[in-house]
């Protein structure tokens, strides 16, 4: 194990590094005591930036006489003096008992220089290093104006090539491991959250290439800079969203007349792994032993990877019951820097906004359809979640929706105008009237589903909604949406007790007693090959306690993130926009934990005919498995010859021969990401062996 050193950290045109200088231990009876020290009262004690002349601050030029032990000050000054060696003063946190401060000395003439890497920093300066005393104690303004670009960072990259910064860092061997400010800093894990994601799923580069997703080709994006390849390309979006304004209240608009202190809302902590992380017995990560949890540190994607999107539960209960989000203990707002103020609005509020979009492929706009109103059956209700508080039970809201398109000519609009060629588009009509003409009109309920349709047949490869529902990620996410959410005592809060033991999260679809089943299709329409040009006119409103859809459309619900854009990631090709994307893509639909299939993109050409929707087997045993059963079977060994898997909720054994693997895999490295532990897949059964394992395949035999 190495040593914490310390260091002035600075940057120059090849980069960031550090200068080594020799610490020393100052007593703070030398200093004033704390009270001379440090601004505000605890917790939110901060060091002092600035004082009277030849009293101390943070980062304050001093000399020390050292004591002949050659690491302690035996006297303190705060001018030059003869004898005395150049320093600065650093002062870290204000913890109990604490009885030492330090002094870099300036580091020596033509001192090696360790180079940082630009990794390194980004850790540093991530929500996750960066603590509340951090942010305290290095605003913004100090030491001079403009010096950080958010509290607790570093200062600018003018101030540290002229001044530097002092740090506190760690080399191992010949290798910087970290650095940070105090002397007992955050050591990282060995890999990020990020790192934890599949790898297909973080790059934008493909074989060297620049790719994007279904989301970024309608959402667009902007150059970038990162750990996943250079992105040096833009694109536009062809989407857009303006403001939602109040439209009418059932009974009133705000939820209380006065302001609500709710309970403290976290950030997400990197060490609640248990909750992030797939935990996996077979690979020696058993949920029930804390102390055999998979984390940040586990070899990933052998071992564990994350389990998907974070998402909250509705809670219906909130409505009527103020007392499960507010803060019951007294709040001091002098010091308090956790708590919050907000005014909910009520629920049964209604909001109206519109959402223009321009030049979208026919399963684009059926992608945004789908998004925005869930149309997944009429027997079941579903609700998007934003605002502040989602954990609290807050921010569930209905949306509904109704399509208008753009008809600028005859052959960008709708598929029936072949039949009509005496129709016009806008632009043959543009002043046919006493204003311009806008050639708008609304969708019918046939062409909405036309679109999702054609959103199916992009996603899963088949142009049928249920076929789309079937997929055990769409599954768990309405599982997760629906309204108005299980019971609250399925679903409360852990206490800070309860999460010393760490308790592995469940899947949603074993929460309560009711179990997703996927319903009809909704609304959604437009040609294959065409591109389309509208607006949603969507009506958003705040559930009410017993919510019935408006006619002729179904009301919903999704997390503000598009349930298709990361761990269900198609890839497009970059390509000039008037191109039809079809022609470019290379899909890669991953299942449930980020394992990837790759089936073959429908030409535009043709119009596949819909198969009706798999029934998933569930056999309790190995008598009740056939052959030709589709069973759901859960990754637990990945193997150069083999998968091995676990069968239903029976966990019965079975096993996938690297053979019948489509599309083939190159080498086990590319079959552990395409089917990490885990994962839950879709499988035929074959046949079941002597030795009672289940023989699958990807293909109904």
């Amino acid at each position: 194990t190495g040593k914490v050193k310390g260091g002035i950290l600075r940057k120059n045109a090849d980069g960031y590094y550090i200068e080594e200088c020799v610490v020393l231990r100052v007593q703070r009876d030398k200093l004033g005591g704390p009270n001379a020290l440090y601004d505000g009262t605890a917790p939110n004690k901060r060091p002092k930036w600035t004082n009277s002349a030849g009293a101390p601050h943070q980062y304050a030029p001093v000399w020390v006489r050292v004591a002949a032990n050659g690491w302690a000050v035996e006297d303190i000054r705060y001018s030059a003096t003869k004898g005395f060696r150049a320093g600065r003063l650093v002062i870290t946190g204000d913890i109990p008992r604490k009885q030492k401060e330090f002094v870099f000395l300036d580091p020596a003439p033509n001192t090696a220089h360790i180079a940082v890497s630009e990794e390194l920093i980004r850790q540093l300066q991530s929500e996750h290093q960066i603590t509340q005393w951090q942010e305290n104690a290095f605003p913004t303004d100090k030491p001079t104006s403009g010096s950080r670009s958010r509290p607790g960072m570093l200062r600018s990259d003018k101030h540290l090539e002229m001044e530097g910064d002092p740090v506190f860092y760690l080399i191992e061997g010949n290798t910087l491991v970290f650095l940070g400010r105090a002397q007992m800093f955050r050591l990282p894990y060995d890999h990020s959250p990020l790192d934890m994601v599949p790898g297909a799923l973080r790059s934008h580069l493909q074989d060297g290439q620049e790719v994007f997703d279904l989301a970024e080709a309608m959402f667009g994006y902007a150059p970038e800079k990162g750990v996943n390849g250079e992105r040096k390309s833009s694109r536009a979006g062809r989407v857009y969203f303006g403001d939602a304004r109040f439209a009418e209240a059932r009974s009133r608009l705000w939820w209380s007349d006065e302001p609500v202190t709710p309970k403290i809302l976290g950030s997400p902590k990197p060490t609640a792994f248990q909750h992030y992380l797939v935990q996996n017995r077979q690979r020696g990560h058993d949920p029930d032993q804390k102390d055999r949890l998979a984390h940040y540190g586990t070899p990933t994607p052998t071992e564990t990877i994350v389990r998907g999107h974070k998402l909250y539960w509705h809670k219906q209960s909130v409505v009527r019951n103020r007392a499960e989000i507010e803060e019951k203990s007294n709040v001091s707002w002098e010091s308090d820097t956790q708590h919050t103020q907000i005014r909910p609005v009520s629920d049964g509020v209604t909001f109206k906004f519109r959402v223009h979009f321009e030049n979208l492929l026919a399963y684009e706009v059926g992608a945004l359809l789908w998004a925005l109103t869930l149309p997944c059956g009429a027997n079941e209700q579903y609700r998007h979640k934003i605002g502040m508080g989602k954990a609290l039970g807050l921010g569930s809201v209905a949306i509904s929706a109704v399509l208008h398109l753009t008809e600028r000519s005859v052959s960008a609009s709708s598929a029936d105008h072949s039949a009509q060629p005496e129709k016009k588009g806008r632009y043959e009509q543009l002043f046919a009237g006493q204003d311009w003409h806008r050639a708008e009109r609304q969708t019918s309920e046939e062409e909405d589903k036309e679109f999702l349709k054609a959103f199916a047949g992009f996603a899963v490869g088949q142009p049928d909604m249920k076929v789309f529902m079937t997929d055990s990620r769409i599954r768990l996410l309405l599982t997760m949406l629906r309204w108005p959410g299980p019971s609250a005592d399925d679903t409360q809060t852990m206490s800070l007790e309860a999460l010393k033991v760490r308790p592995v999260l469940p899947m949603p679809d074993h929460i309560g007693d009711r179990l997703l089943s996927p319903g009809g299709q909704g609304r959604s329409g437009g040609p294959a090959n065409a591109r389309t040009t509208g607006r949603f006119q969507s009506e958003r409103r705040t559930p009410e306690a017993t919510p019935s859809p408006p006619r002729g459309q179904q009301e919903l619900a999704s997390e503000r993130r598009k349930p298709l854009d990361a761990p269900t990631r198609k890839v497009i090709e970059p390509g000039v926009q008037g191109r039809q994307l079809e022609a470019n893509l290379k899909a890669r639909f991953v299942e449930k934990q980020g394992a990837e299939q790759q089936p073959e993109p429908i030409p535009a050409t043709k119009t596949p005919v819909a198969e009706p929707a798999r029934v998933i087997a569930e056999p309790q045993s190995i008598q009740e498995v056939e052959k030709g059963m589709l069973v759901r079977a859960t990754v637990t060994e990945v193997r150069f010859d083999a998968i091995r898997f676990e069968i239903g909720a029976a966990r019965l054994p079975g096993t996938m021969l690297e053979s019948r693997v489509i599309p083939k895999a190159k080498d086990v490295e590319e079959l552990s990401e395409r089917f990490p532990i885990g994962a839950a897949f879709e499988l035929w059964v074959l046949n079941v062996n002597k030795k009672g394992n289940v023989q699958l395949a990807m293909q109904k035999p």
